[in-house]
Order: structure tokens, then C-alpha cells, then sequence
């Protein structure tokens, strides 16, 4: 009985010890497709560490995988005590490269801030790391083994409407169907594609799309939605899609709202959503922040091809959207990605391609940490 209590408290300095341990990491890891080549994978990372400025410790006979890094400079306050280790692996026909990066500048007193200092360090060396590993990346995989969502995506285009509220546009329903093929072609399963155009792109056909969508969803995977078509602002801040049945004076009810998107979601395994917005302002309509805002909640962020305050009035003699055709490129070019660096491909290929069209604006400040294969 004597013993009891010293061995409590050993167990519980372990366990403390234990919970330090963990709070003062960053991890990520890639999968890799099977027939990568482990040496060459290794000497690409030590390449790309080098370049970028930070000393490669000599890796151990006994495990040649295995890099270690410091930080850039050991006397920078910012960088003291971090430690990076990379361990690339092929186990039971799986390629893998982990990485984990290490602060130990709070231990003695503060340890509860290494965890943030080690991930504020690691996640933009974890991004350059996965620029250099892209051409072995196995878009599912990766997305398995780094916690990443597999795409599904909802495409929703309307280009002619019931009313004569709302005039005919030219090429939301083509860039649908454009997208669509091209996801196709380009290796995206057709069961996680869901396009709906026309007259099908009804307020209850959006609605019940969205659902099914939402429910074929595994609890790591993310719904991708673009909607190209007019958007309608009764109050100058909330900002509604207008499907093929929209009723201007009666736009709750009749046209998708944010709420909308909330619904179809509520017997999903997921909650992770990715909005992207290719919309034509009636004439009435001035797309602002606060409306464009509203449809972003921590799960969801929001690309919009209209940036606020200003009319996209670059596509009136294109039969294809600048947007679309830059989403496509995203896609086809960036297997795994997060929202963020999404959006900046995105930017990126609409001012080298298309210098008069409005730039696109990314809403959501959680945008990085929604990583998913676009494949």
C-alpha cells in the first residue's frame, strides 16, 4: 500500500509527459502511389529543404528515409526549438511520407503554446513540401492518410427561367455540362458528380439534389458546390440563387438560400462544404460582402467570381465562363488542395488568361484547413 502512491504519481507525470508530448506537435502526412521510388523521393525532399535555406542532418545508415531538419536559424526567436522529421515508408503495399514537427521553445514554462508555435512553423513547410511531392501524390490516398476529404460535387447551372423577371443568360447551363465531362474525363467518378441544368434546376430539383449529394457523403469527404446562374439581393444583403422557377417577389421560398444548403446537410456524415459562386447580378443586385459573407460558416467557405461591390460584366460575348474554365484548370493541375490554395489558383488563371475579368474573392478564414482531393 506503501507503493501506491509513488506509482501514481510516476504514472501521472508519464501521462502529463505523454499530453505535452502531443500538444507540442504538428503532423502531416502524403500518400504516395505504389511504384514511387523511395530514394527518389527522398533526395526531392532534401532538395527542396536545402533550397529553401534549412540544415539537412545526415540520416542514419539504419534508415536511410529518415531526414532531419532544424529550423532556419536556431537564433531566431520565432524558430528556436522547432525540429522537423521526415519518414518515408512502404509498408504492406502502401507508400507514405510522414512528417512531424517538433517545438520545445515553451516546455519550461509555457509548453501549453509549442503545439500552436510548432504548427504555425510546420504548415507552410508542409505546403512547400507537398508542391514537391505532387508528382507522386495519390489524390486518394493522400487524402486518406492526411485526413483530407474526397470531392463530391454538386454543378448547378441555369441559364433560362420561367419568369421574364429574370432574362436568359448565355453560359451558365454549357459551363455545367462542360464541367461535368471534363471532371469525367479527367478521372472523377461519375457517382460523385451531380450536375442538374434547365428546367430540372427547380428551387425543390436544387434542394433535393443538394440532399442526395450531401447523404452519399463519408464523415472525412466534402461537398463541392458550383452554382453559375443569376443571384438576387432583395435587401441589398442577403444573397439568393435564382433557379429556373425563382419568384422575385417571393425569394424565401422560391430561390436557394444559405439555409438551403444548412438543410441538406442535416443527415449528412459531413458538415465539410466548399462553395464556389459564378453568379450574374440582376439588375437590381449589387454583390456585398456582408451577402456573399452570410453563406460562410466554419465548415464552408465561400469562392466567389464577383468581387464585392462590383458587376461581372466580362462574359457578355464569351460562351465560356472565365471561372469555369480556371476551376478546371485547379482540378485537372492540383490533385489535393485546400480551399485556400484553391482560390488562388483560380486567381491565378483568371488574370493570366482573362486580365478583364473581375477577380475572384475567397470568403472564410478557416479556408486552409478544408484540404480534400479534387480527384
Amino acid at each position: 500500500m506503501l507503493e501506491t502512491k509513488p506509482r501514481r504519481a510516476t504514472l501521472s507525470l508519464l501521462l502529463v509527459a505523454s499530453l505535452v508530448t502531443l500538444s507540442s506537435c504538428y503532423k502531416r502526412e502524403f500518400g504516395l502511389v505504389r511504384d514511387t521510388d523511395l530514394d527518389q523521393v527522398r533526395e526531392s525532399i532534401e532538395s527542396t529543404l536545402v533550397a529553401e535555406g534549412y540544415e539537412v542532418s545526415p540520416y542514419p545508415v539504419r534508415k536511410p528515409n529518415v531526414l532531419v531538419t532544424s529550423a532556419l536559424s536556431a537564433s531566431d526567436v520565432a524558430d528556436a526549438g522547432v525540429s522537423t522529421k521526415f519518414e518515408i515508408q512502404r509498408r504492406r503495399g502502401r507508400v507514405k511520407v510522414r512528417m512531424r514537427v517538433a517545438s520545445r521553445q515553451h516546455w519550461s514554462l509555457f509548453w501549453w503554446l509549442a503545439g500552436p508555435h510548432a504548427t504555425r512553423w510546420g504548415e507552410p513547410l508542409g505546403e512547400r513540401i507537398a508542391e514537391t511531392l505532387e508528382p507522386w501524390i495519390d489524390p486518394l490516398a493522400d487524402a486518406k492518410e492526411s485526413g483530407d476529404s474526397v470531392a463530391h460535387y454538386v454543378l448547378i447551372g441555369v441559364s433560362r427561367y420561367r419568369t421574364s423577371d429574370f432574362p436568359p443568360l448565355v453560359s451558365p447551363e454549357s459551363d455545367v455540362e462542360f464541367l461535368r465531362h471534363e471532371l469525367a474525363r479527367g478521372g472523377v467518378e461519375e457517382s460523385r458528380i451531380h450536375a442538374i441544368t434547365g428546367r430540372a434546376a427547380s428551387e425543390s430539383g436544387i434542394r433535393d439534389l443538394l440532399a442526395t449529394a450531401a447523404a452519399a457523403l463519408s464523415p472525412n469527404d466534402v461537398l463541392v458546390v458550383y452554382f453559375a446562374g443569376r443571384v438576387h439581393s432583395p435587401d441589398g444583403q442577403r444573397i439568393y440563387w435564382v433557379p429556373y422557377d425563382g419568384d422575385r417577389t417571393r425569394p424565401h421560398g422560391t430561390m436557394i438560400s444559405s439555409r438551403t444548403l444548412d438543410a441538406a446537410m442535416g443527415t449528412s456524415k459531413s458538415r465539410r462544404q466548399f462553395v464556389m459562386l459564378d453568379p450574374y447580378p440582376d439588375a437590381k443586385t449589387v454583390l456585398v460582402a456582408d451577402g456573399i459573407a452570410g453563406w460562410v460558416s466554419t465548415t464552408r467557405p465561400v469562392l466567389s467570381s464577383v468581387e464585392a461591390g462590383g458587376l461581372d460584366t466580362s462574359r457578355d460575348d464569351r460562351s465560356r465562363s472565365p471561372f469555369a474554365l480556371a476551376v478546371l484548370s485547379v482540378v485537372s493541375g492540383n490533385p489535393a488542395v485546400n480551399a485556400h490554395s484553391f482560390a488562388a489558383g483560380v486567381d491565378r488563371h483568371i488574370s493570366g488568361e482573362f486580365p478583364d475579368a473581375s477577380a475572384p474573392r475567397l470568403f472564410g478564414r478557416d479556408a486552409k484547413k478544408l484540404r480534400f482531393s479534387t480527384r
